[in-house]
This record gives structure tokens, C-alpha cells and sequence, in this order.
């Protein structure tokens, strides 16, 4: 995964997005696979109304944002 300002190599379980909700419609990075892999996707609404169900992730998503924008990497 590549933004302006890193690199870094994902590993089995981890995930990336870009969503309307965490990017405010902004793009961030580019991903490419090295292997094989299995991608799924879910739509801004779709993501909005999973994190409902889960609040811990919400609020733990938002933390990381949160602590992205500060450190200048969103």
C-alpha cells in the first residue's frame, strides 16, 4: 500500500479503504497485490451500517483517522 507520505507491505487479515466516512470522499493510496488475494468491498452505506452493529470498531476506526490526521498522513 503506497500514499504520499509511506509504503507498507499488508499481511494476511489486515485491510485498507478508502470511504466516505474515514476519507471524506478523498483518495489516499494505492494498492497492489504481490499474490494472490481475495478483495471485498462495501459501500459507504453499507460500512456505516456494519459499524453500528460493531461500536468498539467504530470508535476504534475513528481513533486511527483521528490520529492519522494529525500525524499528516491522511
Amino acid at each position: 500500500m503506497e500514499t504520499d507520505s509511506y509504503e507498507r507491505e499488508l499481511c494476511d487479515g489486515d485491510f485498507f479503504g478508502e470511504t466516505c466516512v474515514l476519507t471524506k470522499g478523498k483518495h489516499l493510496a494505492t494498492v497492489k497485490a504481490l499474490t494472490d488475494c481475495q478483495c471485498f468491498s462495501l459501500s459507504c452505506d453499507d460500512f456505516k451500517q456494519v459499524l453500528e452493529g460493531f461500536p468498539d470498531v467504530k470508535k476504534d476506526l475513528e481513533k486511527t483517522v483521528q490520529l492519522d490526521s494529525d500525524d499528516g498522513l491522511v
